[in-house]
């Protein structure tokens, strides 16, 4: 019998709107439970974390909700000189990618 594959999914709201939380997974979550821990519809970003690329899921409609900045988020992720997204409201980073 094949090992499960585990995942870590971390759940950072935005600044100052409480605890990161980690969460070990052995399946893509559903749609509905992703759009529920970013509170609207769901943006799927590549991304490099520790030098891995990796997945992020955050708010598509964030900016123009207004939401807070998420710095917690962004410190994790590897930015390039051509691309630095601002992020705002909770995200999600999977610690490899399960999305499809």
């Amino acid at each position: 019998m094949a090992d499960t594959k585990k995942i870590t999914m971390t759940i950072i709201p935005a600044d100052g709107a409480g605890e990161i939380e980690e969460r070990t997974i052995t399946e893509c979550p559903a749609l509905e439970e992703l759009q529920q821990l970013v509170g609207g519809y769901i943006e799927l970003v590549k991304v490099r974390v520790n030098g891995r690329a990796t997945e992020m899921v955050c708010d598509e409609d964030g900016e123009r909700k207004q939401l807070t900045v998420n710095n917690r988020a962004l410190d994790r992720i590897e930015a390039t000189a051509s691309y630095m997204p601002t992020l705002v409201g909770p995200v999600v980073i999977f610690s490899e990618p399960v999305l499809v």
